[in-house]
C-alpha cells in the first residue's frame, strides 16, 4: 500500500492511500478470495471444486471442472459464492467484481464473470462481463460492474461461469474481489483510519 505522509492536511499527520489499494486492500468485500486457506463460502453449480497449487498470486488457486449430473445434458459449469457475503445492498449501490481465469485442462473456451442482485419481490437480475476465451497459458483478469436496480434484495453474489463445456474441462480461478464504488461522501457509509475518500481527493473525516 502505497503512503504519503503529510502535516499539512487538517490539523495533524493523515496517512494518504492510493485509491485502487485502499479500495482492493481495504475494502474487498469478499470474505475468502483467494482460495488460500479453504473452499469456504463458494459453491459449485454442474461442477466439482477442489484447490490446486498453482495461483495467480499466494499459493492456491480453486480448481472448477465439469461434472454435469447423471441422466441430463449440460453446455456450462460454474463456481458461485451463494448465498453471498455481501448483504441487504440498496437500490443505487454500485459493485465492481474482478477474478483471474487461467485454463486448466481447456483453452479457448469461453468464460464469463457475473454479479447478481437477487431477493425480494423481483426476479434475480444479473450483469455479465461478456465471453472472455480462457487460456492454458495463462492468467487473465476480468471485471464487470452492477449498480443494484431492485428494492428488498437480501444479498448479491458473483460467479464464473464457463460455456461450452464438455467432460474433462477444467479451469482455475483465483484472487476474487468485490468492491464498493468510491463516492464523494464516503465509502459505503465507512471511513478508514479517519479519512474518507473519493475519487482523486482526499479529506478529513467529519
Amino acid at each position: 500500500v502505497s503512503r504519503d505522509w503529510s502535516s499539512d492536511v487538517c490539523s495533524s499527520d493523515l496517512v494518504v492511500f492510493s485509491v485502487d489499494d485502499l479500495v482492493v486492500n481495504r475494502y474487498n468485500l469478499l470474505g475468502n478470495g483467494t482460495f488460500e486457506a479453504d473452499m469456504g463460502g463458494w459453491s459449485e453449480w454442474q461442477a466439482g471444486l477442489s484447490r490446486l497449487s498453482i495461483s495467480h498470486d499466494g499459493d492456491w488457486s480453486a480448481r472448477v471442472r465439469y461434472a454435469c449430473p447423471t441422466g441430463t445434458s449440460c453446455t456450462d459449469y460454474a463456481i458461485d459464492n451463494w448465498p453471498g457475503d455481501i448483504t441487504n445492498p440498496q437500490p443505487g449501490d454500485t459493485y465492481t467484481a474482478t477474478v483471474w481465469v487461467r485454463g486448466d485442462t481447456v483453452d479457448g473456451k469461453p468464460v464469463e464473470l457475473g454479479i447478481r442482485e437477487r431477493g425480494g419481490p423481483n426476479p434475480d437480475q444479473a450483469t455479465m462481463s461478456g465471453d472472455v476465451p480462457v487460456s492454458a497459458s495463462g492468467w487473465k483478469q476480468i471485471s464487470v460492474t452492477r449498480t443494484i436496480a431492485s428494492p428488498g434484495r437480501t444479498f448479491i453474489d458473483v460467479f464464473v461461469i464457463q460455456h461450452g463445456a464438455s467432460p474433462g474441462d477444467a479451469i482455475l480461478v483465483d484472487d476474487f474481489t468485490v468492491t464498493p464504488a468510491l463516492t464523494n461522501a464516503s465509502l459505503q457509509g465507512g471511513s478508514f483510519q479517519g479519512i474518507v475518500v473519493a475519487a482523486g481527493d482526499i479529506a478529513c473525516a467529519p
